[in-house]
Order: structure tokens, then sequence, then C-alpha cells
């Protein structure tokens, strides 16, 4: 992803949890993080991986 448009969603996922929390920005940055969790079961259905797929998308994020 551009890591410009990368920072301005965590940014603005930021102000969301300060909103709902009464926090600063700053502040819940310091809670929040980018998760590598992408193509492996990010949804309720999930995806159908194989032992050997899921392997491969591991060594991806390593």
């Amino acid at each position: 992803e551009d890591k410009e448009a990368m920072q301005k969603r965590v940014l603005s996922a930021a102000d969301w949890v300060a909103k709902g929390t009464g926090e600063s920005q700053k502040e819940a940055l310091q809670r929040i993080a980018v998760s590598a969790q992408c193509g492996f079961n990010t949804h309720e259905s999930g995806y159908p991986l194989n032992s050997e797929e899921e392997k491969k998308k591991h060594a991806w994020v390593r």
C-alpha cells in the first residue's frame, strides 16, 4: 500500500479511537497497530487455505 495513504488511514483511525475514549490522538496512537493479517481469515466466512498455502503467506510477513 502507499505509505502516505496508510499513514492517513492510521491517523484517521486514531482520531476515531480518541473521540470514543476521550484521549488525545497521540495517546490513541499508542494503543492501535497495523496488522499483517490480511489474507489470514480476516472475516467471518474465512478463506480456505491448506497448510502449505498458509506457510507461504506466513513467510511473506516475517
